[in-house]
């Protein structure tokens, strides 16, 4: 199979924020710090499997010293994010930290972590919320504290995730002093509002990036790259929307056979985008060597 495109495997919010001075400018709006490019040392992090989806919708960096997790998120809220967030931080400290160094007697000093998850969604949700590992604690309150000073003694292990509303209109501090934010999270809503109206998501991805160059957003990015910026968006929504919905509908209803139907359907769509065998897998729930033979299908249809 065809090496996977990079933009279209990352999404358009990790492609714009991959970039250090983008980054850069939206860590400092998000955690009211002023640091300069020139004198900031930002070291990329990158997982292959992500933590919410099989399309890539997370920017991981060390800054100065601190790992940055930055996520976007445009479904209903998951409440999962802090175990996800557990779980992929574990893997980067894996990373970080030799195997053997994991047993020295000396403390071995670790990044500490933050993590920011921005919701550009069509849900009305509060300008910010915060998510706690302990709430998936599974254990009955009533039996093991009466009261909160009881309750940090329970806790010995806690991940928070905040998360933050940068649709047009809310948290607008962040907004202003993050310019590529402000225009992606406008450009965001304008598809959400086509797709209203208009089912034919080719042809919004398409008006949607027309309206954003007519009104200068993203000004310099989208006028290079308008092409890549549309098969991205396709991309993510054939996932987001496709796969997510069709899994739901089919299992909600009952007809697994409809489903295993639907999931090979979709599994087909997302190869032939060049996603690799494993990102298929994940995102369809079919296990790998069902992808494999479906690929082995296509190619042999392809070459014929």
């Amino acid at each position: 199979m065809a090496k996977i495109n990079k933009k279209i495997a990352d999404g358009l919010f990790v492609e714009l924020f991959s970039d250090n001075r983008r980054f850069l400018e939206l860590y400092n709006a998000l955690s009211g710090q002023h640091l300069k490019l020139e004198n900031t040392e930002i070291e990329d992090y990158v997982i292959k499997d992500t933590i919410y989806r099989t399309l890539k919708n997370d920017v991981c960096k060390l800054v100065n010293g601190t790992l940055v997790v930055l996520i976007e998120h445009q479904s209903t809220i998951n409440k999962n994010m802090p175990l996800r967030c557990l779980l992929y931080i574990s893997r980067v400290y894996e990373m970080l930290v030799p195997k053997r160094e994991r047993y020295y007697r000396n403390l071995r000093k670790i990044p500490r972590p933050e993590f920011y998850v921005l919701y550009t969604g069509i849900d009305e949700i509060d300008e910010y919320d915060l998510l706690k590992l302990s709430d998936a604690f599974d254990f009955p309150e009533s039996d093991y504290y009466t009261s909160p000073k009881e309750l940090k003694k329970i806790f010995q292990l806690e991940l928070n995730v905040p998360v933050i509303n940068v649709k047009p209109g809310k948290n607008l501090k962040i907004l202003e002093n993050c310019n590529t934010l402000k225009e992606y999270s406008e450009l965001i809503e304008k598809i959400h509002n086509l797709l209203q109206e208009n089912d034919n998501r080719e042809e919004v991805f398409k008006e949607a990036v027309k309206w954003g160059l007519q009104n200068g957003l993203l000004k310099g990015y989208l006028e290079q790259a308008v092409t890549e910026v549309i098969n991205m968006l396709i991309a993510e929504y054939s996932y987001e929307e496709d796969v997510a919905a069709q899994r739901e509908e089919a299992f909600a209803e009952g007809e697994i056979t409809g489903a295993q139907k639907k999931a090979v359907e979709t599994a087909k769509k997302l190869l032939s985008m060049n996603l690799s065998v494993e990102q298929v897998s994940e995102a369809t729930g079919l296990p790998l060597e069902k992808v494999q033979r479906l690929t082995e299908e296509l190619q042999n249809k392809t070459n014929a």
